[in-house]
């Protein structure tokens, strides 16, 4: 059998690695003349978007800024009203005053039964949620006051609700502001009752615009631990209607649970001996001697005052004005 001629090898590998260069400097040539083809497009992209954004000082480029303007405040102003910041959100209520007393004494027991089922303890079992004077006058309220008296009772419920659900230990008082205007003769009034659920809230803390935002305040005070606050503060956030926490004071519950003395001279619960104490100096439990037996975790409870505020925008954000001799 023939060896092939070393000269013919040498033909056959040079041509080879020759068709290789050529290859490479074709695929090279290739990617850079693809790169070029997309840095100019992009060019001519962003020289687009340039003259978009910075058009010639032409009296139909005026008028063309214009007509985005008043279609991006129309969008706004639709947008808002979605979110919830025009008018109220609040269904009306359909019937006569009787009827929504009814209604209304009917959305009082639900809370309180709710408030059972959930372990929530009440300090006043006939607790009427804001609404003391009117169930204690056992009507309703005036044909044109229903609606205020209904919004009022949709709010009370939303804020009560989510707050039950969280599962503080004890509702001890529901505030909130009278319906109507707050003149000054009805504020002097509310001031010197306290036997009523009503309060006013100061006008430095609420969102209350004469013309502008209509609000009504809720002010609940109960105890409870800190994540029951928590987890009712993130209910608030999510509810069906625009609420805003303005205020959130806490002090200690008048609870023994919050006195380690207490607890050492009268624990009903299991607890464990001093987890730094020597063998000698713990003592044991089934002795029944409680005297130096310390809980690990005290079950502390605060009493929390917190206001809600349900708010609403009576009238549409001012649309933007543009000079049209621009």
């Amino acid at each position: 059998m023939r060896q092939p001629q070393p000269v013919t090898t040498l033909f056959m590998g040079a041509l080879l690695l020759a068709t290789l260069i050529c290859l490479g400097v074709a695929g090279a040539y290739a990617y850079a003349n693809d790169t070029l083809r997309h840095r100019i497009a992009n060019n001519a992209n962003r020289q687009e978007e340039l003259q978009r954004s910075m058009p010639d000082p032409s009296e139909e480029n005026s008028e063309a800024l214009r007509v985005r303007h008043r279609e991006l405040d129309e969008r706004l102003a639709s947008e808002r009203a979605r979110a919830f910041l025009t008018g109220s959100v609040v269904p009306p209520f359909e019937g006569s005053a009787e009827r929504f007393y009814f209604s209304l004494v009917e959305t009082l027991e639900k809370l309180r039964v709710l408030a059972h089922e959930e372990g929530v303890k009440l300090q006043d079992q006939d607790e009427a949620f804001g609404f003391a004077v009117m169930v204690r006058s056992g009507q309703g309220p005036l044909t044109s006051q229903v609606p205020a008296y209904h919004e009022k009772r949709v709010v009370i419920e939303t804020v009560i609700n989510t707050l039950i659900l969280a599962r503080p230990v004890t509702i001890i008082a529901v505030d909130s502001e009278p319906v109507g205007p707050l003149t000054p003769a009805l504020v002097d009034a509310v001031n010197k009752d306290t036997k009523d659920d009503l309060f006013i809230m100061a006008p430095s803390r609420s969102l209350r615009a004469a013309g502008v935002v209509d609000t009504l305040a809720v002010r609940i005070q109960f105890t409870a631990q800190t994540p029951a606050l928590r987890n009712w503060l993130n209910a608030l956030a999510c509810a069906n209607i625009p609420l805003a926490v303005r205020s959130v004071e806490v002090q200690p519950a008048e609870d023994p649970r919050n006195d380690v003395l207490a607890t050492r001279s009268g624990a009903t619960k299991p607890t464990l001996p001093r987890p730094f104490a020597t063998t000698m100096q713990t003592p044991s439990i089934e002795s029944g001697n409680s005297a130096d037996v310390v809980p690990l975790v005290c079950d502390n409870l605060s009493r929390f005052t917190v206001v809600v505020e349900y708010y609403q925008w009576t009238r549409p954000t001012t649309s933007i004005a543009l000079n049209q001799d621009d």
